[in-house]
């Protein structure tokens, strides 16, 4: 992780890496063609500790704002060297109770980090059934809000305040 001011040095190479990439197949279609939303993934990424791939390919945009991937956040942070261990619950585990539970362990606190996200929760939000993968993957939703609210509380420093792609 960077927290440095970019060089004009490292600013050209990256343009051109996000100029010689964004056309291809490597980069996901919402972005492809457009190389300054690769550029600003290759920027985010940078700041979080990301390969540029990584950066292109779990760094996304969403209604304004730069987001992180769910599976791209839990590697930021498993990269910190503050991060001990996680747990989370099993889709079975979370058909079975209606919640998904993330406990996230950070070195030099006593006891992890606990967040969850239930099917209740999602009512709420008015998230439970809406078209799209909140019906074709309803438990994969509820443990990807459970672990963003986790890496975000336990790890706020190293996400660097963005919030999961799957929240936004």
């Amino acid at each position: 992780m960077s927290n440095a001011m970019i060089t004009a040095e490292e600013g050209n190479m990256l343009f051109t890496m996000a100029k010689t990439i964004a056309p291809t197949e490597f980069v996901p279609k919402e972005v492809r063609g457009r190389v300054a939303e690769v550029y600003s993934a290759l920027l985010f990424g940078r700041e979080l500790g990301l390969p540029p791939m990584a950066s292109v390919r779990d760094i996304a945009g969403i209604n304004g704002k730069p987001t992180i991937w769910g599976d791209g956040a839990l590697a930021v942070v498993q990269s910190s060297p503050d991060y001990e261990w996680h747990q989370e619950s099993t889709f079975e585990e979370i058909s079975t109770t209606g919640v998904a539970e993330f406990r996230i362990k950070r070195k030099g606190n006593p006891e992890p980090f606990v967040s969850k996200f239930s099917v209740d929760d999602a009512k709420r939000a008015q998230l439970w059934g809406r078209k799209g993968p909140w019906t074709s993957y309803p438990f994969r939703m509820l443990q990807m809000r459970a672990r963003g609210f986790g890496l975000r509380n336990a790890f706020a420093d190293a996400m660097r305040g963005l919030v999961t792609a799957e929240e936004a």
